[in-house]
């Protein structure tokens, strides 16, 4: 029996979380005893799924009263401590930023004989402090990168900004696959899912993704705010945490198109709202390759990314890049020029591609059993 531990700082509802739950019951756990570690619990929305599957998730941090700051200081140790008392065979390192790598350092003192790094991002938020992050981050990157024995990332922009040069061109690629036969498209649960949300026959937008400055939620509401002047009943359908404390609700407010947006926070049914939504709008500042838009492609809905998306993240005809240095008005009528447009049968594009879950998961396997 091989002992695993599959770490990821902070569990929430976001895009890496769905990542490892995906691969968690794609994966064949023969001989594999797998625990899922993290720093912080920010959301139970896929709990259900990780006791179906019967995986224990460990949280590290239990004072949540301690600052940030604090739980930070006194992780690390708390992490090599829990790693010598479980003598794991494998660790495999789910990061968005590179200082995330110090546990592969700690992992390889604790004796852990395959440390895998896994890259799931291509830059830092924006923030007052993001020239401290990024000389932080590529400092970790060049000193802490050797400590890891297998590296991954979901594309070469990750790869690329992740790693240093010599380690990112023998980076291997995991394609962040999804459950094809949960999102393929379902005309009943569309029409169910409308009624459910009153959505009628209007023209309907959808956006999946932690509301933060990293998915530009902010400047969707300026897109949607031209799109109703065109189409007055047009309603826009955005999943994910309030990452901005309320301030996306009272802008949604203050433009007075708040009626015809749905506020739906964490959810597990993702599939039925892209079915339910005529177009997926993605106009995020940066991604690695974002999960999100792969779903979308995968239950066959029109998608429109920014251009700060890697071109990677496109792999149906149902896909088109709007430039971040257009303005609302000029996204706006070009998604208001796709109404009419229907869900595809997008799987077996996806299949060919290497973006089914089951795919990504033996890959993850090899690595798992050496």
């Amino acid at each position: 029996m091989k002992k695993i531990c599959i770490w990821c700082e902070k569990w929430g509802s976001g895009g890496i979380e769905s990542f490892i739950v995906n691969i968690l019951e794609a994966l064949d756990r023969t001989g594999l005893e797998i625990k899922l570690v993290t720093a912080t619990n920010e959301s139970d929305v896929f709990d259900a799924r990780l006791q179906k599957l019967g995986i224990e998730k460990v949280l590290l941090s239990t004072n949540r009263t301690s600052s940030a700051i604090t739980r930070n200081l006194t992780l690390p140790a708390s992490f090599k401590a829990f790693l010598e008392r479980e003598n794991f065979d494998v660790i495999h390192l789910n990061i968005y930023h590179g200082v995330a790598m110090q546990y592969a350092k700690l992992a390889e003192k604790a004796g852990v004989k395959t440390r895998i790094i896994h890259s799931h991002n291509g830059a830092l938020r924006p923030s007052k402090l993001r020239f401290l992050k990024e000389f932080a981050h590529k400092y970790a990157s060049n000193t802490m990168s050797k400590f890891g024995t297998h590296f991954c990332a979901c594309s070469d922009v990750a790869a690329d900004w992740m790693f240093p040069e010599s380690i990112s061109a023998r980076t291997l690629m995991i394609a962040n696959g999804v459950d094809l036969r949960r999102f393929a498209f379902d005309q009943k649960q569309r029409e169910e899912t409308r009624a459910t949300l009153c959505l009628g026959n209007n023209f309907t937008l959808c956006c999946v993704g932690r509301i933060c400055s990293q998915k530009n939620q902010t400047f969707l509401l300026e897109v949607f705010t031209r799109i109703l002047k065109n189409d007055p009943s047009a309603q826009l359908l955005l999943a994910g945490a309030d990452d901005s404390n309320g301030e996306i609700v009272r802008l949604a407010e203050s433009l007075s198109v708040s009626n015809n947006v749905h506020f739906l926070g964490v959810t597990d049914k993702i599939p039925q709202l892209l079915w339910a939504s005529d177009v997926f709008v993605l106009p995020s500042l940066f991604e690695g390759n974002p999960v999100s838009g792969i779903e979308a492609q995968a239950s066959g809905i029109r998608c429109f990314f920014s251009d700060a998306i890697t071109k990677e993240a496109a792999l149906t005809d149902c896909v088109s890049y709007l430039s971040l240095e257009d303005n609302a008005e000029h996204w706006a009528n070009v998604i208001l020029a796709s109404r009419g447009c229907e869900h595809t049968n997008t799987s077996d594009i996806l299949r060919q591609k290497g973006y089914d879950i089951k795919d990504s998961a033996a890959m993850l396997s090899q690595m798992y059993r050496g």
